[in-house]
């Protein structure tokens, strides 16, 4: 997984510095722009020291709801997503997770760069981030309670898009979004009375991170479809440590008003 997520990283710097930054042709209208809705299956593996050093693994449905307007020069995304009572296990043991999450960017094109002869469009800018899980772990029967456990993030990162037409009808796109800067908080063990339960995180302690990838389909002028792959990553070291990583494979309708 480290290995995984370093040469993510790395794609990401390079693609950022290898951006050519001259003038283009026009670019066509970007017909993601509007309301959409995505949904998903998403392959979850978690791992939380908290309640056991076992990694717990599931799939559950889940749900996206994004507002996107990108021009020529600038755009926004306002997203929100929630996978809700997923089911994880590890051999017979198993947990029901909750997971949302909250993002913003205001991002602005930075340059253009051909790939496959087809003029891609790359904007970058900064991305806050509101993440929670929690998880409620199955007890045999007779327990006086469940064991519990919380963690959350309030982020400040980056965001780089790209989009490239490939025709009238298709386009490419994709996003990478990397925290830098996290207030994070997580439950801990009571009777340690000398921790602090809120923290501020950074992207060694408290990490953040997606990629989406997806290809867009004009189905009439103000209506496409959409089917794509998100990797997502969220790692928290400040305390326990924590991983939860998430395979997505989504559909999408998006409304353009």
């Amino acid at each position: 997984m480290r290995k995984y997520f370093t040469y993510l990283a790395f794609v990401l710097l390079l693609t950022s510095f290898s951006i050519k930054a001259q003038e283009s042709a026009p670019f066509k209208d970007y017909f993601g722009n509007g309301l959409t809705l995505n949904t998903g299956v998403d392959l979850l593996a978690i791992k939380d020291e908290y309640i056991s050093q076992e990694r717990y693994t599931g799939y559950s449905p889940s749900f996206l709801f994004d507002w996107t307007k990108i021009n020529n020069s600038s755009g926004f995304h306002l997203s929100f997503g929630i996978i809700n009572s997923a089911k994880v296990t590890n051999y017979n043991v198993s947990a029901n997770i909750i997971e949302a999450a909250l993002d913003l960017a205001y991002v602005y094109r930075i340059g253009n760069l051909k790939i496959f002869n087809h003029n891609a469009r790359f904007y970058l800018g900064p991305a806050p981030e509101l993440f929670f899980h929690f998880r409620n772990q199955d007890i045999a029967r007779g327990a006086i309670m469940d064991a519990y456990s919380a963690a959350f993030l309030f982020s400040a990162g980056a965001r780089l898009d790209m989009i490239m037409p490939l025709s009238k009808k298709w386009q490419f796109e994709g996003n990478i979004y990397s925290s830098l800067l996290s207030l994070g908080g997580k439950l801990i063990d009571p009777r340690n009375t000398s921790a602090s339960i809120m923290k501020i995180l950074t992207a060694f302690t408290g990490l953040s991170y997606k990629l989406d990838l997806a290809v867009r389909y004009r189905l009439f002028n103000n209506i496409s479809l959409k089917a794509g792959y998100r990797f997502g990553f969220v790692r928290i070291s400040a305390w326990d440590f924590f991983i939860s990583a998430k395979d997505n494979f989504n559909l999408s309708l998006t409304y353009s008003f």
